[in-house]
């Protein structure tokens, strides 16, 4: 599986940057995989995030003579590609430039964070980058995940019921069945849950809950049901919250500092490339002092 992207890339059924496949530090499984909440039975959609790091000419322009605000500078955050077929198994892919990542991690991505604590089984590919920021990844746990966890879940709860037949897509018919979208159901739950372990321990185990979440996802719970935990959860987690000895935000000083060592390890040393590129940011300010002289 670490060489998925190089095999659908060969085969034509993704067509990346060039230098992606080969760029790639850390490819892990995300999604109902990585919580245990797929259907074993059934073939179940791939979800998979991962960590490039680009070039140096597109984190650092100045390396190929582009000055910021003058050139067209070439830019590159993220390769996405959903509904991807091989085979018996359907791939959605996303690939995060490296600094895209970071300012994920930084506000308190679930998305994000759930990938840097998938099981060691869900983690396709992992680069000496790779493992130093899998190492850190406690760094990003804070207590603004309060907000953007809890803001996911209610967003995923309204979800499970206020769309419309035509948007159910191929979920009609469970929705049809059990009255609500089970698989919102289950992230609103989980999501509550993440939260918990995160306020109380600290930490994340994707896995520890998979049996509520396959519950949930057959139909087993009411849509009342649901409603009545998230709420007495919302309760549990507002003392989970005021007990919790968790920092009360990401410290953005160690985050850049991280990122740095990331890009060192992956480039070598910066000093010369920042140097310069201060040198660059100069020039381009005095140019355009005199050209605004002009004016």
């Amino acid at each position: 599986m670490s060489t998925t992207i190089i095999n659908l890339e060969k085969k034509g059924l993704i067509n990346p940057p060039k230098w992606l496949s080969k760029n790639i530090v850390y490819l892990s499984i995300v999604g109902s995989v990585s919580y245990g909440a797929n259907d074993v039975n059934k073939i179940s959609d791939i979800d998979l995030l991962g960590i490039c790091v680009p070039p140096k000419s597109i984190i650092f322009p100045h390396l190929a003579g582009k000055i910021f605000g003058f050139d067209e500078i070439e830019e590159f955050n993220l390769y996405k590609k959903d509904h991807i077929v091989d085979n018996d198994k359907e791939y959605d892919i996303s690939i995060r430039n490296i600094v895209s990542f970071f300012k994920l991690l930084n506000k308190s991505n679930p998305t994000a964070i759930e990938s840097l604590f998938s099981s060691q089984e869900e983690v396709l590919l992992i680069s000496q980058v790779g493992h130093f920021i899998r190492d850190n990844r406690h760094m990003f746990l804070s207590k603004e995940c309060v907000s953007t966890f809890k803001g996911y879940s209610l967003s995923n709860l309204k979800k499970m019921e206020s769309k419309t037949p035509e948007e159910w897509g191929k979920r009609y018919e469970l929705v049809k069945k059990y009255g609500y979208d089970v698989k919102f159901a289950m992230h609103c739950v989980r999501l509550l849950l993440e939260l918990e372990q995160i306020l109380t321990v600290e930490n994340i185990d994707l896995k520890k809950d998979k049996d509520q979440l396959k519950s949930i996802r057959k139909g087993e719970w009411t849509i009342d049901e649901i409603k009545k935990w998230a709420s007495n959860k919302e309760k549990e987690l507002d003392i989970a919250l005021a007990n919790s000895n968790l920092q009360e935000k990401v410290d953005e000083k160690k985050v850049k500092n991280l990122l740095i060592q990331c890009l060192e390890i992956q480039y070598g040393s910066l000093n010369k490339i920042i140097a310069d590129q201060d040198k660059y940011s100069i020039a381009f300010n005095e140019i355009k002092d005199i050209i605004e002289k002009f004016q």
